[in-house]
């Protein structure tokens, strides 16, 4: 996890507000900070170190020098896409997947898009252009926010980022609020912070000239008509074998060493003995077995030969914890979940700094 943040636009303390703005989000990217000032555009950085551990520093340039770019995340098909631009003559500094990322921008421009595999929140600044670009991975795994403040565009991977802008007014957004009323959390564009919105998963937004458009590049379809009526639960069972284990392979891709969350259920204990992790971790309550699926966890663990690190949380530590969670998430959730994935991140941070996890198992496959 890094942290990305800027703003457009000139001002005497383009220096101050960006260390300001990185300074917010320090918790996301312990490893290092950078920056990027020019006259219309400030760009912000702070790195947890994954790939390219000595040179994958930003914000970075394509090799051109046109592009600067800051992003979040990983592109797990950086490499087929580095063979591919080296065909075109195009030659690379570092072992980055970020520096893969902005020489496909700067080859492809919208439509490199279409070629990424992987999750991501970036910005990239063009400046023959004079043109900023956000981008959202597929699903909205990376976040990004933004918003127009005295005339600057101002965007970041968390909200209290843009509060860090000098002349933001902090309002309640009426609109957020009755959302989350209704179903626990707000689906909305807006944020609960008055004029603070979220780039939507599957979107881009390219910011011009003191305005902005925002585009949908992916849109997930449901193709059941490529199933033959033929086609038996064995040849399915296989054929989602194999895309899974494309999946996690793909996903394992790091130069630090990767863990995985296990609870006891199938999605994150399938992931966890087919990804060839060697630590595994699981939180439970201090409520005897009632909320707890320790035990399970404990059986997979041993039976994949993973080293496991259970943290037991208890009533006082759950109820100490509610601000810190509150203050992390940015925006209001009614899933009392995201305390024990605060705990088990936690307990991870202390061994690894990146994990395996089955989230989004359950929308994929039906589970609710």
């Amino acid at each position: 996890m890094c942290g990305i943040c800027g703003f457009t636009g000139y001002r005497q303390d383009q220096k101050t507000v960006i260390e300001r703005m990185m300074k917010a989000i320090e918790h996301r990217g312990p490893d290092s900070e950078g920056s990027f000032c020019r006259e219309k555009i400030t760009l912000g950085f702070r790195r947890l170190s994954i790939i390219d551990l000595e040179d994958g520093q930003q914000p970075m340039e394509s090799a051109d020098g046109n592009l600067h770019i800051v992003f979040n995340g990983e592109i797990y098909d950086y490499k087929e896409l580095r063979a591919e631009l080296e065909t075109f003559g195009i030659s690379f500094c570092t072992h980055s997947d970020t520096e893969v990322l902005v020489n496909t921008l700067q080859q492809y421009g919208e439509k490199a898009l279409d070629k990424l595999r992987g999750m991501f929140g970036f910005a990239v600044w063009n400046e023959k252009e004079q043109t900023l670009m956000l981008a959202r991975d597929f699903f909205g795994i990376k976040p990004v926010y933004y918003a127009e403040i005295d005339g600057h565009f101002v965007f970041a991977s968390e909200i209290k980022s843009i509060l860090a802008f000098p002349g933001y007014e902090r309002k309640v957004n009426q609109k957020a609020l009755e959302q989350y009323l209704s179903f626990q959390y707000s689906p909305l564009e807006e944020t609960f912070f008055k004029g603070i919105y979220k780039l939507m998963p599957g979107h881009m937004l390219l910011y011009k000239n003191g305005s902005y458009e925002i585009k949908t590049y992916f849109k997930p379809k449901l193709t059941p008509g490529q199933w033959n009526h033929k086609t038996n639960m064995a040849q399915l069972r296989s054929q989602l074998s194999e895309i899974l284990k494309d999946s996690v392979k793909h996903h394992m891709l790091s130069d630090v060493e990767v863990g995985a969350f296990l609870s006891g259920g199938v999605d994150s204990g399938y992931l966890a003995s087919s990804s060839g992790a060697d630590q595994a971790f699981t939180v439970g309550f201090d409520e005897g077995d009632r909320y707890s699926e320790v035990n399970k966890a404990a059986k997979v663990a041993e039976k994949a030969g993973l080293k496991h690190h259970v943290k037991i949380i208890s009533k006082q530590e759950f109820w100490d914890a509610l601000p810190d969670v509150m203050y992390h998430m940015d925006e209001p959730l009614g899933d009392a979940s995201a305390v024990a994935l605060y705990f088990l991140s936690k307990e991870a941070a202390g061994h690894v700094k990146v994990v395996l996890s089955g989230e989004g198992a359950d929308e994929l496959f039906g589970g609710y």
